[in-house]
């Protein structure tokens, strides 16, 4: 064999010796693999999808609406009752002449004269000096509403019911009202729920009795 190979020449033993170096190789390589089994059960199983959705696709979704619960203390139609404003119609007058006079003489001198002034309105009662007046700066409570009289003395005020006192500007910074409860206090009025009343002031620090 040695013999042999001494008679091939040099460049055939070079090719070869590359061939076998390349086919080695090509094994290392390039591992043989198995074949399928020609089985029908056998399925290629696919791989599995991301199940997480993308962040555009849940945008585009519909989103759930909120559930309202229905109010069933209610009926439908039904309204909760409304409180109707009390009127007060009123009129303010000074009061002036001899309101007293001898039998069988005129009441010449006696005069009533409507006033236009403001009407100050305080919520419950206000305590009295046992005068008919009192200066705005001594009370301790503000006042619920103030109105003005017109030309005519009268005047129109709409209140919720409750009980309220009046009192009518005849000087200024002094209030007015010539009437008392009997218990320290300015007299005061109480209207109901749509009630209209009639309220007249008068004057008659002047007047002659």
């Amino acid at each position: 064999m040695l013999a042999l190979s001494r008679q091939l020449p040099v460049y055939t033993w070079i090719f070869s010796l590359f061939i076998f170096i390349f086919s080695s190789y090509a094994k290392a390589d390039h591992p043989i693999q198995p074949e399928p089994h020609s089985s029908s059960s056998s399925q290629t199983v696919p791989p599995k999808q991301n199940t997480i959705p993308h962040e555009e696709d849940q945008n585009l979704r519909p989103k759930p609406r909120p559930i309202v619960p229905k109010n069933t203390d209610q009926t439908a139609g039904s309204r909760s009752p409304a409180v109707l404003p009390s009127t007060v119609l009123g009129s303010i007058t000074k009061v002036t002449g001899n309101q007293t006079p001898a039998r069988g003489t005129a009441l010449s001198t006696a005069r009533e004269t409507p006033l236009m002034t403001k009407i100050y309105v305080f919520q419950g009662k206000i305590k009295s000096a046992g005068d008919s007046s009192i200066t705005y700066s001594s009370l301790n409570q503000k006042e619920f509403v103030i109105v003005k009289s017109d030309n005519s003395g009268r005047f129109k005020i709409e209140l919720p019911p409750g009980e309220y006192t009046i009192f009518a500007e005849t000087d200024p910074g002094k209030l007015y009202r010539n009437s008392f409860d009997g218990m320290g206090n300015f007299s005061t009025v109480t209207i109901k729920d749509g009630e209209n009343i009639f309220e007249e002031i008068k004057d008659n620090r002047t007047a002659d009795f």
